[in-house]
């Protein structure tokens, strides 16, 4: 299992309040990670509906997906590995995207998404709740004078040292295997190449769930990506896969979405 002494940093985002850019934006990011089909995008959607217009963008790790010619070739199943942290992310292009948007205040002009031509999962919340969180998120926004949050949902996206520093609020939502297993079962992706990618069999035996616990084992006790509690740490560490300083870890299982969402909306607030 992966050495989790890692040491701390000096610098870099300290995981619990917003950062200023160069020309004085106040911009807090917020990074929903997790494994496939947990409802990472759902939250981050979720959130971004209740955050005042013009205040909010989102993005998704799997945009930066590379190309699946580049993705690593697993021997077992004759068939690229999307799920690999080392090979399965262009997490330069991610890391140049987060801090364009830092400091201009909105994405790059090239930068597009594949997100609408995957199906999308319907889980609401209720109006009431709605509501109150859009009157609290809007209090909140406007008393702390944020220019602009960002939203980011990933599967790998606590992984890499470059990324996570940026990220300010650090939300992370996680479901057993067999809860994953049935989720993916019927789901299929869209590639950077215009494509659809449906898990040939042995997909989530021989790459998916293998290439979650490389990316996650150093984020929990024992390495236990089921049920491990995440390992406390008071600064943030140096190098990839180690663990995260003030992450909060939420039961998409067990959990209703009104509480995961009213949870995620609490941690913006206190930014």
């Amino acid at each position: 299992r992966m050495d989790t002494t890692a040491e701390p940093l000096n610098g870099g985002s300290t995981g619990s309040s917003s950062v200023s850019s160069e020309n004085g934006l106040n911009v807090v990011l917020v990074g929903v990670g997790g494994p496939t089909s947990s409802g990472k995008t759902t939250l981050a959607k979720h959130v971004f509906n209740l955050l005042p217009a013009n205040k909010a963008v989102i993005l998704h790790q799997d945009d930066f997906a590379n190309p699946e010619a580049e993705l690593p070739w697993n021997e077992t199943i004759q068939a690229r590995d999307w799920d690999n942290p080392i090979g399965s992310i262009n997490y330069q292009k991610l890391e140049f995207v987060l801090q364009y948007t830092r400091q201009h205040g909105q994405l790059p002009s090239q930068h597009s998404s594949r997100d609408h031509l995957n199906k999308q999962t319907d889980l609401p919340i209720s109006s009431s709740l709605s509501e109150d969180l859009r009157q609290r998120l809007a209090t909140s926004v406007s008393k702390s004078k944020i220019d602009l949050i960002i939203l980011i949902d990933g599967f790998l996206l606590y992984y890499n040292e470059a990324v996570r520093l940026q990220i300010d609020v650090r939300l992370f939502l996680r479901c057993k295997r067999k809860t994953l297993e049935h989720r993916r079962a019927n789901r299929s992706y869209a590639t950077a190449e215009g494509t659809s990618w449906s898990d040939p069999p042995g997909f989530i035996e021989h790459v998916l769930w293998p290439g979650y616990v490389k990316g996650h084992q150093g984020l929990f006790k024992q390495g236990d990506v089921e049920c491990g509690e995440a390992i406390h740490v008071e600064q943030d560490q140096k190098g990839d896969g180690v663990p995260v300083k003030n992450l909060v870890v939420l039961d998409s299982e067990s959990m209703k979405m009104d509480d995961i969402v009213k949870i995620a909306c609490e941690e913006l607030e206190k930014n």
